[in-house]
């Protein structure tokens, strides 16, 4: 390669301009790790004189963007414009004929015109990088095409996207509506004004399309897939998934089941306890099952420019270590069309809502339904309104597959005590399958038994306990609590109902010894916060005897 390459930005927005200013700023490092001098040539975009932090000469000022891609000295081009199609799009596929290495953020364009893009890439020795199209700030598609690239991936499950993800967080947090939430996610930059495509699944569905090709070596799909939002979303879910050891997230899932490729994104309840469960925020996060290393975990920032911006630097900084590479690690050749798994056969337990007139006879009614399509209940919750007269009904399923919910749920529209269309939403761990059930039955025709579900993590935990010591032992800190109320708060300062109040320290506790007193507020545990009493019981209950417990409080 030459000592001295020349670079093109095509889009300078916001990550466009970080990204110039991380070129200017960081060529002295470029030289220093790739033994080459990085001119930063050319820039364009739709309006010259539009206020900016990056300032460019110029004489690096080009309006016309495909001049850019036609010229001889231009070695890079990076595009930051976006969409599928239009100028992005004419951008990439002159920059790759002209023989031009190509770095873009651009997951929609990838997704629909990969499978050329890739084929025009290995055609003419270039390569064609994409690490920012998929999380950012997560290095997810460098790990899959190097760093597991002798494995056999069999599943990819991820929270992918910030915005969806910030608001269901903010909806648990604070108790506000999803619009609420959503104006405030525009005011502060974490959703655009135009958020569809985050909040209706397609911004994941796109990302899901790219690593699944990533993941099985296999064409770009174009196959109709399981697209479902978060609009449906209420805070009464998020209220009854909480209150069943739950966490509703927005998930983006690919795996392989019968040589079909499996792609869906929905949302997902999520054991409150497991690791993806408790990422919240604006971060993304992956869990990637291969084969031999097993579980590989990754996580971060997955949007704006910081992050966004590394991502693009990475590819940079690969390009000019002289590495030329399949753009989807496999030639183009060899990866094969595969056909969609029909999800409507697929199996797990889902979360029903069901907003009824309070009457005698409707839960009867919907639980005939549900038995005359095979699916079994393992919990139920009935929460009545009493002025407004009306109920509503939560139903957790055991394991059954989706055509029967469909079907059952179809039929329950026409339930004239059942007010608005029934909420449906699936219920998985992080591998995407049903943990266990336990059930309990008497020894009568009248009584139908009891069903549970017990966590894989705390079964694990209580196995180990009992070949260890023979006893369940569980943590304990020798210190009662009370949840707050709304006169603590506002005695507390406190914004929102969150923490517990300490009620009582026994003398010679590891509480005591701690130095609580009583009337100490502890407001997180491990840098986790704290709901209430009963979340607090249960963190604090599965800590090993003996290991030190960090909290914050007042």
């Amino acid at each position: 390669m030459k000592k001295k390459i020349n670079i093109a930005v095509v889009g300078l927005g916001n990550i466009g301009s970080y990204f110039c200013n991380e070129i200017v700023k960081k060529k002295k490092d470029i030289l220093l790790k790739t033994g080459i001098n990085l001119n930063l040539l050319y820039v364009s975009a739709k309006n010259k004189n539009k206020k900016r932090p990056f300032k460019f000469k110029n004489k690096q000022w080009i309006h016309q963007p495909l001049n850019i891609t036609n010229d001889p000295a231009v070695d890079i081009i990076v595009e930051l414009i976006g969409g599928s199609e239009g100028l992005a799009k004419k951008v990439v596929i002159s920059a790759l004929k002209n023989k031009k290495h190509v770095i873009t953020a651009n997951k929609a364009l990838i997704a629909k015109h990969g499978n050329y893009l890739a084929y025009l890439a290995e055609k003419n020795k270039v390569n064609f990088e994409y690490e920012a199209s998929v999380a950012s700030g997560i290095p997810i598609i460098r790990c899959i095409k190097e760093g597991l690239i002798s494995n056999k991936i069999s599943k990819l499950i991820g929270i992918l996207n910030g915005t969806s993800n910030y608001i269901l967080s903010r909806m648990e947090w604070t108790g506000k509506n999803f619009n609420e939430i959503l104006k405030e996610a525009i005011k502060f930059g974490y959703a655009e004004s135009n958020p569809k495509s985050d909040l209706n699944g397609d911004d994941v569905a796109s990302k899901i399309r790219i690593l699944s090709s990533l993941c099985f070596h296999t064409q770009i799909s174009g196959n109709n897939i399981l697209i479902d939002g978060i609009y449906n979303i209420e805070n009464k879910d998020i209220i009854n998934a909480k209150k069943l050891g739950y966490r509703i997230k927005l998930l983006g899932i690919t795996e392989m089941i019968n040589k079909n490729i499996f792609e869906r994104v929905h949302p997902c309840l999520i054991d409150i306890n497991s690791y993806i469960g408790n990422i919240n925020g604006v971060f993304n996060a992956s869990i990637i099952n291969s084969s031999p290393v097993g579980q590989t975990i990754l996580q971060g920032e997955g949007a704006g420019p910081g992050p966004t911006s590394s991502a693009l630097m990475s590819d940079l900084y690969s390009i000019l270590r002289g590495n030329i590479k399949y753009p989807f690690i496999t030639p183009y050749k060899l990866r094969k069309k595969i056909k969609q798994f029909n999800y409507s056969n697929y199996s797990y337990s889902c979360y029903l809502r069901f907003e009824v007139k309070d009457k005698p006879g409707v839960l009867s009614s919907i639980t005939k339904n549900l038995s005359e399509n095979k699916i079994s209940i393992e919990k139920l919750m009935q929460i009545p309104d009493k002025k407004k007269r009306t109920a509503s009904i939560n139903i957790i399923t055991h394991k059954t597959v989706e055509k029967r919910i469909i079907k059952c749920l179809y039929k329950l529209k026409k339930n004239k005590h059942i007010i608005k269309s029934p909420t449906f939403i699936r219920v998985v761990d992080i591998n995407g399958n049903l943990v266990g059930i336990n059930s309990m039955k008497i020894a009568s025709e009248q009584v139908e038994g009891i069903g549970f579900a017990i966590p894989i993590n705390k079964a694990k935990r209580i196995i180990n306990d009992l070949i260890r010591y023979g006893k369940v032992r569980r943590g304990w800190l020798g210190v009662s609590v009370q949840g707050m109320t709304k006169e603590m708060l506002r005695f507390f300062h406190i914004d929102r109902i969150r923490g517990v109040v300490v009620t009582q320290v026994m003398e010679e506790s590891p509480g005591a010894r701690a130095g609580l007193k009583q009337g100490d507020v502890i407001l997180s545990l491990e840098n986790n916060e704290v709901s209430d009493k009963s979340d607090y019981s249960e963190r604090v209950s599965t800590y090993p005897v003996g290991n030190t417990i960090y909290m914050m409080g007042l």
